[in-house]
This record gives structure tokens, sequence and C-alpha cells, in this order.
């Protein structure tokens, strides 16, 4: 999966600090790992030493986790971020491996994974420089890392396009996918969202349907307030209720600044 909320950005990235966030022990030194990995694509260009003004920070995290069947799952998630003169810029991707048993396959997976969010985060920096017709002709592309290229891009620029493929993958039994395609939405604040928001917040628990709170009241709308309403009083676990009442005055503040500001 790739997240991004960017300008148009230059062909090649100078990437300058790289810092781990969490990593396995046994996968080594994984900041090296993403340095080699970086440099070998041509998208981006490490700098060595002190990285000059306007150089990209990365990221990296690497977690183990519960896969289908009882299969351990290497999932590598790498940010490149910075902040330039115009605002926030910032590049996410991920992607995973079955760990399998014993170090040396533990790393081969991760390898695998790393590969994959490198070649990730050269498409979608890449889809930021292409335009809207060229965007939604990749939609159709035979390379998935291109078709999802597009539809962050496409989400990026709050294009109602992707919303149904948005709302379609609301059904993945990835949380990561999912909770990525809840931002998109909220990002495009297209309603169409809130009655399968609504869907996939019944038998969650209570920190997954926090999250889901908060992107109603982003969306706003008479549907989302019943519900975040009925949350706020009637919700057994008490940090719904709270999450849930915080989220309602918020959306309260947010619609009634929006309506002064159109008179």
């Amino acid at each position: 999966m790739v997240a991004l909320w960017a300008c148009a950005r230059p062909q090649s990235l100078e990437v300058g600090e790289i810092s781990v966030d969490e990593a396995p022990a046994t996968l080594g030194d994984v900041a090296a790992a993403v340095r080699s990995a970086l440099q070998a694509d041509q998208a981006f260009r490490v700098v060595e030493g002190k990285p000059p003004e306007g150089a990209w920070q990365c990221e990296a995290r690497v977690t183990l986790e519960d896969g289908e069947r009882d299969e351990m799952q290497m999932r590598v998630r790498v940010e490149l971020s910075h902040s330039g003169a115009e605002r926030r810029a910032r590049l996410t991707a991920s992607a995973q491996r079955p760990a399998g048993s014993g170090s040396a396959a533990r790393r081969q997976a991760f390898q695998a994974a790393l590969t994959e969010v490198v070649r990730r985060l050269a498409a979608n920096n890449a889809a930021l420089g292409r335009g809207d017709q060229a965007l939604q002709a990749d939609l159709g592309a035979g390379d998935e890392i291109r078709r999802e290229a597009a539809v962050q891009a496409l989400a990026m620029r709050k294009s109602g396009v992707v919303v149904p493929l948005l709302i379609e993958r609301l059904r993945s039994a990835d949380d990561e996918q999912v909770l990525s395609a809840v931002g998109m939405l909220v990002h495009i604040r297209d309603r169409r969202a809130v009655e399968p928001l609504l869907a996939l917040a019944r038998g969650r628990d209570a920190e997954f349907v926090i999250q889901i709170a908060y992107a109603l009241a982003e969306l706003g709308g008479p549907e989302a307030e019943a519900w975040l309403f009925t949350q706020a009083r009637g919700a057994e676990d008490p940090r719904v209720r709270g999450a849930a009442a915080r989220a309602s005055q918020e959306m309260a503040r947010r619609t009634g600044a929006e309506e002064k500001a159109k008179q």
C-alpha cells in the first residue's frame, strides 16, 4: 500500500537522513539496507554526509505480524518527508512478505518487501507529475504498482473518480489497507463514504471504531452526526463514548465555521 500527500515533485528525490523507528534485531543494519535499496533506484539520490537544504528525511519501520493460517508476515513501511517552502510533503509505502522461520528466511522476506516498497515510492513520485487523464488511464494498467500510484495521486487531488475503488477496499481483511482507504476517503471528503464507514464500524474493536468516528466527523452530514450522537451516549466502551463526543464537537465546530465563511 502507498499513501502520498504532496505537490508536484522533481524527477529525482534527494534523500538525506535515514532512521529506523522499529525493526527486529535479527535483520541487522536496516538503515544501511534502506540506503542501499534507495541508491539502486534512479528515482532517488542518497546524499552522504550533511544533507543539503530541502533533502528528504527517510524513516523505516519493520514489523513481524500475524498473517492468515498462522503464518507470520514481514511488513516494511518507509516514509519520505520534508518541509518545503510551500507545504509539508510526504511519500509513504508499505509491503509485506511471508516471514518464514529462521533468520535467513526473514532477512530474505525483508529484502523482498523493501525492494517492493522502493518501487512503490518511485512509482508514486512519478505519478504526482502526471495529468489527471493520464492517471485515470493508469487505473486500468496491467502493473498493480502503477495502478496503485494512480489511485493515490488522484485521491491526493480529491478526485471522485477513485471513491468507488476506495469504498471497495473497505472490505479488505488487511486493516492497514482499510485504514489507508479511510484516510484517502476523508481527504477527498466525499460523503458517499459515510454509509460504508458506518457498516465498517459494526462489531469492530474500540480502537478501530474510534478511528472511524474521527473519519466520520471529517466527512460530516446528518448520518454521521446521528451516529456520533448515538455512540457518544450509548457505546459500551467509555473510550468510544469519549472519542465520539469529541468528534461530534469537532464536526459541529467545523460545520459552523464553514457556514459562517459562506455568509
